[in-house]
């Protein structure tokens, strides 16, 4: 069996790969287009398998919502005031320089206050409400099928079928509206949520099945890997999945589900990566910071490999800061206390 570190250490990788190409693709470095497709049909759904590894429903929900609030909620709203702070410090910079030309409204546009929190200057952190509303899903998924994986399964592909049915056929155009709740759940990526729950459902089935105690290096292993590039390297080509844009077609669940298994077996087999380690390690952290971090490099750097290794160091470096100094406000400790809550709440 493969020890609890080293079973941590390959799904940080995971991460960490699909975190590093994130990185790369905000910075516009240029790959080729097959390439670019191959590896953006896969991590996201390989976010939310990884995140579902360790999925416990055996909790209460009371205390299941706490940790994910104080997990991702919290980092949201951190950082999304970093960026209120930021746009703070553009406003006085324009009152004390008028003649410079910037200043709140030149930065804002159009835009209300609503959409600066919908659309933030860390503009990835809609995954940190995504992958929320996936957790209350998927747990109330769990608590459904108690009956058997047969139940289980038809209500993860039900809610899934929802979610593409909305998105897809632009019945959310309509809702959205009508209906500010409807405006506020297609926003955050509700609906994207209740699309990547098969992939929860994967994760969370696979490791009740020895995923994590497999030999990764053994000839089984070679031929799972060898035929899901194959499945994702062909069907990747065939559609053209836009994740942030909600349009995903229900043939990109084969790309979605072969990279993910073929990155899961590579980084299985491969096992040590320290960058990789770390940027899985603190991927919501590292989501959060990097586009910031871009959006003020790119005024300065115009070579797009020098910019993305540019913000890929400072990255590591804001990551390390906040992670020492913001422990509780970068889901590392839980700013609403546990037993606290149980205490408030009983």
């Amino acid at each position: 069996m493969v020890s609890d570190k080293a079973r941590i250490e390959y799904v940080d990788l995971v991460k960490g790969f699909c975190m590093f190409f994130v990185i790369s693709f905000h910075c516009h470095v240029t790959y080729c287009p097959w390439f670019y497709n191959t590896i953006r049909s896969m991590y996201l759904p390989a976010f939310f398998f990884c995140s579902a590894l360790f999925f416990k429903a055996d909790q209460p929900f009371r205390s299941f919502l706490v940790r994910k609030v104080n997990l991702l909620l919290v980092p949201w709203a951190f950082f999304l005031g970093l960026c209120f702070c930021g746009f703070a410090g553009i406003y006085l910079f324009g009152q004390l320089f008028p003649g410079a030309g910037i200043n709140w409204t030149s930065m804002l546009n159009t835009h209300t206050p609503y959409d600066f929190i919908r659309i933030p200057a860390n503009l990835p952190s809609w995954y940190l409400w995504c992958i929320f509303f996936a957790f209350m899903a998927y747990y109330a998924v769990c608590r459904m099928g108690r009956r058997g994986i047969w139940i289980k399964a038809l209500v993860v592909v039900a809610m899934a079928l929802l979610g593409w049915y909305f998105e897809r056929y632009g019945i959310r155009s309509v809702l959205y509206r009508r209906s500010v709740v409807m405006q506020y759940l297609y926003d955050f990526h509700f609906f994207t949520a209740l699309e990547m729950l098969p992939f929860m459902f994967a994760g969370e089935e696979l490791r009740r099945r020895g995923l994590l105690g497999f030999n990764y290096r053994s000839m089984a292993a070679l031929a799972v890997f060898a035929v899901s590039v194959a499945l994702w390297v062909f069907y990747s080509q065939r559609v053209f999945v836009t994740l942030y844009g909600h349009v995903w077609p229900l043939e990109a669940y084969i790309p979605g589900f072969a990279g993910t298994s073929a990155i899961f077996i590579l980084m299985a087999a491969l096992n040590r990566f320290p960058l990789l380690d770390f940027l899985g390690r603190n991927s919501l952290t590292v989501l959060c910071t990097h586009y910031m971090i871009f959006l003020v490099m790119e005024n300065y750097i115009h070579n797009l490999w020098w910019l993305f290794a540019c913000v890929l160091a400072l990255t590591l470096v804001a990551v390390k800061f906040c992670i020492t100094y913001f422990p509780l406000f970068t889901g590392r400790g839980n700013f609403f206390p546990l037993s606290r809550t149980h205490l408030s709440l009983s």
